[in-house]
């Protein structure tokens, strides 16, 4: 098929987990593997679970295929901050993928 293969690495160890094969679609990762700060000799990431205050860590990243990049960005924060027993129900998702 035309379009574009996009492998998504696994963010520990660099192997391909996943390809997505996007024709008129987009896909966007999300994770708290790249931006981190170490807090205390604890390392912290970017991206808070607002119902406890605290950095979502159930999992290393998730991965969202959707029409358009704004659609994939934002969903591929919310996969990653739901992860994937409650990332379910967005008819604009057309793919996902998680790394635990």
């Amino acid at each position: 098929p035309e379009g574009w293969s996009v492998g998504v690495l696994h963010p520990v160890t660099g192997r391909l987990e996943r390809t997505f094969h996007l024709r008129d679609s987009a896909v966007a990762t999300s994770g708290n593997t790249e931006q981190t700060r170490a807090l205390g000799g604890i390392r912290v990431g970017h991206l808070f679970d607002a119902r406890g205050g605290r950095p979502a860590n159930g999992h290393l990243s998730g991965s969202v295929q959707a029409r358009t990049g704004v659609e994939s960005d934002y969903m591929s924060t919310v996969a990653f901050l739901l992860g994937p027993d409650r990332f379910h129900g967005f008819s604009e998702a057309l793919a996902a993928h998680f790394v635990a």
